[in-house]
């Protein structure tokens, strides 16, 4: 029903009235995030994912969505969708960690390697050239 009287309002009465309605989503949002570092992952039509992204003011909204009407989609489903992309996100976050780790040990002297981004073998002292990457 709401679908259909959308669709029947002008494009673009329609998207002044979704931004500002999203953007008052939006402040709510943001009150209830205020300090937070996790990312919000949307979850909706891309058509009003696009518009909450224009209006978003979170520095940690995720770059991927759940696509589709979440409404229609079971709660463990909805999780577990979410679960995967924060997984994905943490993985980026943690290899990009690596190589910085990576980058600033000194090449002759290694505190441990780094076997994958799930796996490091650490030293209780520095063990000169004993480590590599791969190993």
């Amino acid at each position: 029903m709401r679908e259909r009287v959308l669709r029947k309002i002008p494009k673009n009465v329609r998207d002044d009235f979704l931004g500002h309605f999203l953007g008052r989503v939006e402040r709510g949002v943001a009150v209830a995030l205020k300090g937070q570092q996790g990312p919000l992952i949307l979850a909706g039509v891309d058509y009003l994912v696009s518009i909450y992204r224009n209006v978003n003011a979170y520095a940690h909204l995720a770059a991927e969505t759940i696509g589709g009407s979440p409404d229609q989609l079971p709660l463990n489903e909805l999780f577990a969708a979410a679960w995967t992309i924060v997984g994905q996100d943490l993985l980026k976050h943690q290899q990009s960690a690596f190589a910085v780790c990576r980058e600033h040990a000194p090449s002759d002297e290694r505190w441990g390697s780094f076997i994958s981004p799930t796996t490091v073998h650490a030293h209780r002292v520095a063990e000169p050239g004993c480590c590599s990457d791969n190993p």
